[in-house]
Order: C-alpha cells, then structure tokens, then sequence
C-alpha cells in the first residue's frame, strides 16, 4: 500500500508467466516414460509406493495450467484496485498502455489474463496495447535475453548452475531412495535423478491437478534439499546471464551476506558488489574464472537458519 503522504507517478511490474505446465522432455515426462517403460518389463510396488501400480501421466506441456491462468487474472484485479489512479494518466493523454511480453503461448496467455483481471471482460481488448516480443535467435528481445546471448547456450558457461545441482542431488536423498527402492521390485530402480523429477512431479501435479501422491513420499528435510537444489541451479544459471540485471542474497553459514550485480557489461556480469564476507573486498566478475570463485563461497549444503 502507499504510504500516507506518498504519491505514485509510475509502477513497474516484472515477471515471466504464471503457473505452467513442463517443458516437453522434462523430468515429468521422462519419469513417466520410465514406468512405463518398466511396466512393459514387469515391476511390483509396496507400501508408499502402490499407486505407481496404475499411475498415469496426466500433465500438460509449455502452457499455463488453469491455476496459472486464475493467477493472472487475480493479479491483474489486485493491481487495478493499488494502481488504477494511474490509468488517469494515459486517459488525459489520450493515449493506450503498452503490455510487453514474449512469444510463447504461456507469456501471451499470461500477459491476456493479466489484462482482463485489470481491464475486464471484454474491455481489455480495446483498453491496452499487448505488445508481443518475438523469442528467436535472430531477433533482439530483452525479455528473453537467452536467445541471443550466445554464453548462455554453452553448458560449462549457461548451465553452471545445473551441474552444480546435479552433484548436490547424488547424496542429498540417499535415506529417502534407500527406504523408497525397498518397496520396489523388478524392472524399476530409483536414482538421484528420479528423486528430484519426483518431487517435480509432486509440485506439478498439485499445481495442475489439485493433488499428488508423490508429495507423501518425501521428508521435511527432502524438500528443503529439494528446495536448494533449485537453488544452486538458478544462481549459476541467473548469475551468469549477460543482458540480465540480477539481485542476489545469499544465506552463507548462518550470516546474511549480500551480492548486488550490477548493470552487466560484456561476457560475465561487468562489476559485481560482493560483499560476500566480512573481510573480502568489493569485486569484479570480468572472466569465467572470477565468476567460478564466486560460486565456490557457495556451501555444498543448505544452510538452516532457526
């Protein structure tokens, strides 16, 4: 809310999409494939895991699921009701605003939906200019700066993040696959992999469907893991994003230490305010090299703040 006394003469709102679908190919459906898989070859299930007996794959891929679509529009309502005042600007310029969004259906649809919750039904459509940015590699588009950075494409510079995660993920639920794979028999083996498109599986499913029962299957202590997972593999993955402006905290050894990027140059982030520790200086990320060092501050666990 504004404060008493204040005035808004602008207000910027960022973001990609609402609640999604998987990509096509994820971990999801690539699971799904390998009970099917083993169901051809012949498994048997006990215990937490009966259901995998019959369990089908009923998810989506790339689009909003109807939640991320309700997200929108009750977003768009919350935002009418803080910032409409400032329609009065445009009103007295007779002039429209400007949505702008990517390509994908999913940023279309969430960029549509927005809109309806702020304009109405059917006023959005003559009451705001969508404006679609098209995501390709050869046209410039500053809301998917991926395409056309060509370090974010390359694995050892664009998916740092990953490779770090996948490491984490080898011995981060080694308890739950031990107790897991004793319930299992036949064509079907867990691994570290399927622990982490599980628990996928558990936050899509309850985002699209309303309910999973791979959720019951996991700790307290899995889903923080799983949560840091998620983790390492954004902070590699933002952090070494060329054309994106980034603000990072990191909870290191129970102190809060603070990394402000700032507006990036050429390559890796141009200069970088690190205070990542109380005797380390301010510092530059300007090489891969410098970018690696800073990512080994990072703990090779998660840190539980009580």
């Amino acid at each position: 809310m504004i404060p008493e006394g204040c005035t808004i003469n602008q207000m910027l709102l960022l973001y990609r999409h609402g609640a999604r679908y998987p990509t096509s190919g994820a971990g999801p459906s690539t699971f799904a494939q390998k009970v099917h898989n083993a169901t051809v070859a012949g498994f048997n299930v006990t215990g937490d895991l009966t259901f995998l007996a019959d369990w089908t794959y009923k998810l989506g891929a790339e689009l909003l699921t109807p939640f991320g679509r309700s997200q929108n529009f009750q977003l768009g309502v919350e935002y009418r009701q803080l910032y409409g005042e400032l329609l009065n600007n445009f009103t007295e310029q007779d002039a429209l605003p400007v949505f702008r969004t990517q390509s994908q259906d999913r940023m279309v649809k969430t960029a549509e939906n927005f809109a309806a919750g702020f304009f109405g039904v059917p006023e959005y459509l003559n009451q705001v200019n969508i404006e679609i940015l098209v995501e390709n590699s050869t046209v410039n588009n500053s809301g998917a700066p991926y395409e056309v950075c060509p370090n974010s494409n390359i694995a050892t510079r664009g998916s740092i993040g990953s490779a770090l995660a996948a490491k984490f993920a080898n011995n981060a639920f080694n308890a739950t696959l031990a107790r897991l794979n004793a319930q299992v028999s036949g064509a079907l083996n867990f691994t570290a992999t399927d622990a982490i498109e599980m628990l996928q599986l558990c936050s899509y499913e309850t985002n699209a469907l309303g309910y999973s029962k791979f959720c019951g299957l996991f700790s307290e202590e899995d889903f923080i893991n799983y949560e840091y997972y998620y983790d390492l593999v954004c902070l590699a993955i933002n952090i070494s994003k060329p054309h994106t402006d980034h603000f990072l905290v990191f909870l290191l050894q129970q102190r809060t230490w603070f990394a402000s990027c700032c507006r990036p140059g050429q390559g890796f982030p141009a200069r970088v305010a690190c205070s990542l520790h109380p005797h380390l200086p301010r510092c530059d990320l300007r090489s891969e090299q410098d970018f690696r060092q800073l990512i080994n501050l990072f703990p090779s666990e998660p840190v539980h703040l009580r």
